[in-house]
């Protein structure tokens, strides 16, 4: 019998092994210490197989149906083999192909994208039952694996070299089986191990990962769980930590430096379309990405969308930009561009700063900092904000939240071999801020979120995902207080532009704006619009909750006027009713006082 689980050593706060179908008790652990399981994947479990649902098709894979259209359409019992192995290597090539687009050489886990997708296609990998109902060959699928009975489970995987495959997970309840959702390739940059973005699940018994594609699981694939349990602290942590308000601006003097490098302190002339198409930063412009990322038609799709969304808003500001770059008397063509890592330069300066929002410490949310390694590195400034999401459910509740972090901590220290946790700061749900990377919210500590552009970038996360529906208003306010106070300590519009590694994009991005990644999802993305404009109205001076509390107090006069004026409406009503009455018994009355005369 196949085994999709194959256990592992791993160093770790404790390091528990793994059975065929989820966790077994290893040494002696402390109650509330954060265990760190590590396991291989790396091949298809026939047990896993046999469960319900293991060979569903996958959300990620429309591209490579399209790519079918003789076959897309028919159920899958009537395709021929031919026919899944056809769809099954159109998946490959299509990420393959999406890599050497966006990559020339090798990327951060020597990943030769441009070889691979010169090859052929390699022979399906397997029988017909080790593919999935929509024909994409699976690489590798795991046992049913336990999850944590009293704290959400972190999970991810890491691996020694890239490859074109999609990484899919899903979750079991009492219900039954979720549909299998996509787990994004993280960044690898100057730290660690190549992996994905740690994935937490709240209030599941049980998940199952999957790798699909024709390339075969990436080299030493690894899953790495993290039950980072519930300490007595947490409840505490979050009373004392109340949702972020949006703060009035402290209305401070213009900053040094004056109206920066664009020619105006607010950089409207920069600013390009609202929403989606208002982040700039690569796209399309003949650089080539040099660094890895998810590869799967999903990811693909969104990113080359917002690229070239993107390209015409920013063609004539690249084309400025590259000639501020360039020595005197050189042309943009030949403009020189800073190596990534060698730091960045504010192109916009903010005329306020704005009030520093509630961010909670790592000591409030349990950070264990004998994990991290090292000193933090410290840029000289913050130039550009690059919003994330972490991946994971919504529907966690808020007594989760500091475990959630642990989690996302330990993996990122354990499981991807990062110094630390690679966000500077994390939002919730329920709007609150949480610290992430040590050294000091306050400073521009360079973290590990976006790989080329992490020095002088502020790296801000929010649990959860979002493709489908973008973040409540809270966390959307709360982000925002961060990014307008952040940018404003170093003199940033929020609405400005920014040259970070070389490259010019906005004051506020998204990872996919530098990356081959569809994070922070969709729905978000098409919200920064509404970040970008809060952000710059909180640095602009308004006073935003105060014009909340205004409005709220206006609408409730209002309120209590319409209720006055119904009441009134009612009393006038019931009174005319009654004189009605009155008057025609007053009508009888006389009537009948005539018939008797």
């Amino acid at each position: 019998m196949k085994n999709g689980l194959k256990t592992a050593a791993a160093c770790g706060t404790a390091v528990v092994l793994t059975s065929a179908l989820g966790l077994v008790a290893g040494a002696a652990v402390a109650a509330d210490r954060t265990e760190v399981t590590e396991a291989d994947l790396v091949d298809v479990s026939e047990d896993g197989l046999g469960l319900p649902g293991a060979r569903s098709s996958s959300s990620a894979t429309a591209a490579a149906a399209e790519a079918q259209p003789q076959t897309r359409n028919l159920a899958p019992l009537l395709r021929a083999p031919d026919s899944y192995a056809a769809t099954s290597a159109a998946f490959t090539q299509s990420v393959a192909q999406h890599v050497q687009e966006s990559s020339q050489g090798d990327l951060s886990g020597g990943f030769q994208a441009s070889t691979m997708a010169q090859e052929e296609a390699p022979a399906p990998a397997g029988s017909v039952t080790e593919l999935t109902e929509d024909g994409i060959a699976i690489a590798a699928l795991s046992d049913e694996v336990d999850l944590p009975a009293d704290a959400p489970g972190v999970v991810g995987l890491v691996f020694d070299d890239y490859a074109a495959v999609e990484f899919e997970i899903r979750t079991r309840t009492e219900d039954g089986w979720s549909d299998w959702r996509h787990v994004h390739v993280e960044d690898a940059g100057d730290e660690g191990k190549p992996g994905t973005d740690p994935f937490y699940v709240a209030d599941a018994e049980s998940l199952q990962l999957r790798i699909l594609g024709e390339q075969g699981a990436p080299e030493h694939t690894r899953m790495v769980l993290v039950d980072p349990k519930r300490l007595a602290s947490d409840a505490e942590a979050i009373r004392d930590n109340p949702p972020a308000e949006i703060p009035a601006s402290s209305a401070s003097e213009e900053t040094a430096g004056g109206s920066g490098e664009s020619g105006g302190a607010g950089g409207s002339e920069d600013v390009g379309v609202q929403g989606a198409a208002n982040v700039t930063a690569r796209a399309n412009s003949g650089r080539t990405c040099t660094t890895g990322g998810c590869t799967c038609p999903q990811c693909a799709a969104a990113a080359s969308g917002a690229q070239g969304t993107a390209a015409a808003a920013s063609a004539e500001g690249e084309a400025q930009a590259g000639m501020q770059d360039a020595a005197p008397g050189t042309s943009a063509e030949h403009a020189v561009h800073r190596p990534a890592g060698e730091g960045a330069s504010v192109q916009n300066v903010a005329k306020t700063e704005a009030k520093k929002p509630e961010i909670r410490s790592r000591k409030s949310w349990g950070a264990d900092e004998s994990l991290k390694k090292g000193s933090p590195d410290v840029a000289s400034k913050v130039s550009a904000a690059v919003i994330h999401h972490t991946d994971g459910q919504n529907d966690y509740s808020q007594e989760d939240v500091p475990a959630i972090l642990r989690g996302i901590y330990a993996f990122h220290v354990n499981g991807r071999g990062w110094a630390d946790v690679g966000y500077n700061v994390l939002a919730d749900k329920y709007g609150r801020l949480w610290e992430g990377r040590a050294g000091g919210v306050d400073k521009a500590v360079v973290g590990a979120h976006a790989a080329g552009y992490n020095t002088g970038t502020f790296g801000i996360s929010v649990l959860g995902s979002f493709d489908e529906k973008a973040p409540p208003q809270e966390t959307l306010d709360a982000v925002s207080s961060a990014i307008a106070w952040k940018l404003g300590k170093d003199g940033v519009s929020a609405d400005g532009k920014a040259t970070v590694a070389g490259e010019r994009i906005d004051a506020i991005v998204g990872h996919r704006d530098l990356g081959t990644t569809s994070c922070p999802g969709d729905a978000f993305y098409a919200a920064f619009g509404d970040v970008r404009t809060t952000a710059k109205e909180i640095q602009d001076g308004r006073d935003l909750e105060a014009e909340k509390k205004a409005a709220e107090e206006n609408a409730a006069e209002e309120e209590k006027a319409a209720e006055e004026a119904e009441r009134k409406k009612a009393e006038d009503e019931e009174k005319a009713e009654d004189d009605g009455l009155q008057g025609g018994v007053a009508d009888g009355l006389s009537g009948g006082a005539a018939d008797l005369t």
